[in-house]
Order: structure tokens, then sequence, then C-alpha cells
């Protein structure tokens, strides 16, 4: 008996009941959708641009951690592309390894109604968050993990975040803030400039990251009066809490004791300092900026 053609094989993909058919593609990659699946034919093509299939994108160039060559592609104008698909009914986004402040622009101007944004390695500025921050009244979710990081290396450390501070006061439904920086315990300065944003805007927040951030025990005492609501608190690498030379002559870190109490009683899901890192969902984006700090750093005088 003879084996199907490869043409009847296409053909029994195309005479799919267009649900299965979407079921199917649903499951694709948002990449892999605009440079192939849209192409395949025009009940595909049908199904691919409908606006209901973009209420959430997530599209990451994979290619920065040698993982695939995703980078051929234009991210930037995939992601645009991605977005205008929407047609204005973007509820959530995520952009990793990419992304501009025009990109940011594009976004908030063309959809309204965004929940949930996540920029991962991204160059994004403080002008530019401070630009969209108005144009993001619903948002609840909010993650800036590794975006700029350069700043937090001298002479930038009293640098204070006001674009932190403005999302707070333009974003009053926000519950989730993901703020995860670079940070090592060679930089003695503490710094407190989002713990305090924080404190004084995001009274509302249910949970908190911030990897790598500079604050200090005064700064976390800030947070915890000011955001009352707070369930979760993940505070690995945040080397200047109490930080002091211990008798080895290495530094350490001591929680106060009172303010140990306070998390623990206060916080139902709590993340301390020198808590293990593995499962930390952005560890790649760290190893990778450990990386070029370490070259570029070298360059640097203290």
């Amino acid at each position: 008996m003879a084996e199907p053609s490869n043409k009847t094989q296409r053909q029994d993909w195309i005479d799919l009941p267009e649900e299965i058919t979407a079921s199917i593609l649903s499951r694709l990659g948002a990449i892999e959708i605009l440079v192939t699946a849209v192409y395949v034919c025009t009940t595909w093509r049908r199904i691919c641009m409908d606006p209901r299939n973009w209420l959430t994108i997530d599209m990451r160039d994979d290619s920065l951690y040698g993982k695939s060559s995703s980078s051929r592609y234009q991210m930037d104008m995939l992601c645009r592309k991605a977005v205008d698909l929407s047609c204005g009914n973007l509820v959530g986004i995520s952009v990793h390894n990419f992304g501009s402040d025009d990109l940011l622009k594009h976004i908030t101007d063309s959809c309204r109604g965004i929940k949930r944004l996540c920029f991962v390695l991204s160059n994004i500025t403080t002008n530019g968050l401070i630009e969209a921050a108005p144009k993001l009244p619903l948002l609840e979710e909010l993650e800036l993990s590794h975006c700029n990081y350069r700043l937090d290396i001298p002479p930038f450390e009293h640098t204070r975040h006001a674009n932190v501070e403005v999302i707070g006061r333009c974003c009053p439904r926000l519950k989730s803030l993901k703020l995860n920086k670079y940070n090592t315990k060679w930089f003695f300065l503490g710094w407190d400039g989002d713990a305090h944003a924080v404190a004084e805007t995001m009274h509302g927040l249910h949970h908190l990251q911030l990897f790598g951030n500079k604050l200090t025990s005064k700064d976390l005492r800030a947070i915890l009066d000011g955001c009352p609501l707070l369930e979760t608190l993940d505070l690995r690498h945040c080397w200047h809490i109490n930080l002091g030379r211990d008798r080895s002559g290495h530094f350490g870190l001591e929680l106060d004791e009172e303010l140990k109490t306070r998390c623990l009683d206060g916080i139902k899901n709590l993340r301390l300092p020198h808590d293990s890192k593995h499962d930390y969902e952005r560890l790649a984006a760290r190893k990778f900026v450990d990386n070029e700090f370490v070259e570029e750093s070298m360059d640097w005088e203290f």
C-alpha cells in the first residue's frame, strides 16, 4: 500500500476543524507564528491574525544565551507586529533580551489596557519609563529585571530612581513588582532610591522581588511600614542589610533580629539575602549580566 504523499498530509492539516487548528497554533511561540505559521495557508493566516490570540505576548531572543538563532529575526519589528495584531486589546507582554524606549512607547501608545508588563535584559531607560507610566493606569504586575544594570556601578550609586516613584503614582492597581538588578558584596554603600519610592507610593503591593537591590535595614523597615499588604518578599543578594565585617575580616550579613522577626511574622513567603538563588527564574539573565559586568568592571578604579 502506497504511503500518503506530503500533499495529502498537508491537506489533512488544512482540513482540521478551526478550533483544533487554533489549539495547535496556540502552542507555538510568537516568533514561530509570525515568521512561519502565518504563511502556511489562508486558514492558518486568519487564525494567526485573530486579535483574540494576541491578548498576551511573550517574546525572547534566546540567542543571547546561545540557545537558538532567533537573533536573525528583527525582534523589535516582530514585537511591534504582534502588538499591532492585538488591535489595542493587549493585556500582558513579556520582552526578553531586547527592547528599547521606542518599543515601550509603541506598546503603551497602542494599548491602554495593559495589566502585566515585563522587560528582562532590555535597554529601557528612566526617561522611557517615566513617559510610559501615565499610559498604564490598569497595570497590576511589573517586572524590570537587569535593565540598565550598569547604573549600579560607580559613580551612580546615589542616583534616585524617579521612574519607580512615577510608576507608583501612575499605577494605583499595582500588586506585583519585580525590580531585579546586579549587585555585589564589593560595593559597600547602600542605596535607598528604589526602596523609598516603593515604600512611599506602592501601598497596595502584595508581591515584591528586589533581587540584588542595595537597600539597607532602614529601607527594608520603610517598605514594611509602607506596604502592609505584602505577602511575598524576595531579598536575595541584597547584601547591604546590616552589612558588617565578621571575625575573619570578610563581609557578611547579619539581619537585625527585630527586623527579621517582623519579616517572618508578617510575610508569608520570605527570601533572605543568603537564601539559595537556584530557583531564581532570571538566573540565565543574571549569569549573562555577571559575565558582562566582570569584563567591564576591570576598567574601574576603586
